[in-house]
């Protein structure tokens, strides 16, 4: 029941962008505030079944040092609110309550049942939802950017759709790789796949598709699958690649000659060195403390720096950004150690692919309130290898 749960909140997590283009389309703030009471829902039945489960649960998941940054993290960006020069303080705070439910949702759902059960269905329900967001996006046909990328500026911009894909794209990978799974299970999931990876280069997000291909090649290399398999994944992504490559390469074509203030876009990177120096301007006159919880987005001329370090720091100060430096850092360290042990090397794998897909997607992209690693993600697997780790002690620790 739990890991049906677990399936069902991560389907409504990444699918709800879908809906919010669906049914909300003349107002989307309402949108907002529906996915936001889903999200409470969610909290409701994950605190019903922490309250009344008798089986045994998963304990310390807060013992990663990785997992203690990013509560402090968390807790940090609340404090900002006291001085936060968004236009609505309420606004900001229901914001971050939005995003730190979605992290104790996850957090209460890991705690219960069998860890491996809820961690797949938490991977299958990433999956369906990217699948059905991406069905949303290609027959809606919405276009931004001149008409040349999948999405729209408004309502889900190409970036959006870029970002989610890649994510579920790496998911998908990892359910595809999965050895105990029938043949045409495992043929669902890459089908899904090439899906997802088709809708990504549809985007023609230049950043999400190279840092998937990055995150994508290290998964692949270093995951013990057999080779066979590797290269059924690889192969079926390069077709996809040489079937969108002439829009791909006309689309970069235009982007290297496309004017933006003079300057070409790439020597701009279409306008973000131009925002990025307002912004250092800006972080000179809050350097330590910030501007605060969501003051960016009403602050500053676009909702985010195009820089997740600069967005930081310019929301949470020097502070924010050593908070943040020391989670992506004992992250690394975290999935890195996981990674050399037997039982723990194929979520660590994953872990260690969307660390780098985050890293390399921060360096021209931001979260409006958040870290490009998704909190809710982080919290997810921080807390499999946490419970994985405990298992094996655990285990070892009774053979003695």
């Amino acid at each position: 029941m739990v890991s049906r749960i677990a399936a069902l909140f991560w389907f409504v997590l990444v699918a709800k962008h879908a809906l919010i283009l669906l049914f909300f389309r003349q107002n989307p703030a309402v949108g907002t505030l529906v996915g936001g009471i889903i999200v409470a829902f969610f909290a409701v039945i994950a605190l019903f079944f922490t309250l009344t489960y008798t089986k045994s649960r998963n304990r310390g998941l807060l013992r990663p040092v990785a997992a203690k940054v990013l509560v402090i993290f968390l807790l940090w960006t609340a404090l900002t609110i006291l001085w936060t020069m968004a236009r609505s303080p309420l606004i900001a705070f229901a914001y971050w309550s939005s995003l730190a439910l979605e992290a104790l949702v996850v957090f209460m759902l890991m705690r219960l049942g069998e860890i491996e059960r809820i961690a797949i269905s938490s991977l299958k329900g990433i999956v369906a939802g990217a699948a059905v967001l991406a069905v949303v996006a290609l027959v809606t046909g919405t276009h931004g950017g001149g008409g040349e990328r999948l999405g729209e500026d408004i309502f889900l911009h190409p970036n959006t759709i870029g970002n989610q894909m890649a994510i579920a794209g790496l998911c998908g990978i990892y359910l595809a790789m999965q050895s105990n799974m029938k043949m045409f299970v495992r043929s669902m999931w890459m089908g899904l796949v090439l899906l997802i990876v088709f809708t990504l280069f549809q985007t023609l997000s230049k950043t999400a598709i190279s840092a998937f291909a990055v995150a994508g090649l290290v998964f692949l290399f270093f995951s013990r699958v057999r080779i066979s398999r590797k290269v059924v994944i690889a192969l079926g992504i390069l077709v996809l690649t040489a079937i969108v490559y002439e829009r791909m390469a006309s689309h970069v074509e235009q982007y290297l000659h496309k004017g933006y203030g003079g300057s070409s876009a790439a020597s701009t990177l279409s306008g973000r060195t131009v925002l990025w120096d307002m912004t250092w301007k800006a972080i000179q006159k809050e350097p330590w403390l910030g501007h605060g919880l969501l003051s960016f987005r009403d602050y500053m001329p676009a909702v985010h720096a195009h820089n997740e370090w600069l967005t930081l720091w310019f929301s949470y100060g020097v502070v924010g950004v050593i908070i943040a430096a020391g989670f992506y850092i004992s992250m690394l360290m975290h999935v890195i150690k996981m990674a050399w042990r037997r039982h723990s090397k194929p979520p660590a794998l994953l872990g260690l692919a969307l660390l780098i897909f985050s890293l390399i997607r921060g360096i021209t992209e931001a979260h409006v309130i958040g870290l490009v690693f998704s909190i809710p993600l982080a919290t997810f697997v921080v807390s499999w290898l946490c419970i994985l780790e405990r298992t094996r002690k655990n285990n070892e620790q009774r053979s003695v």
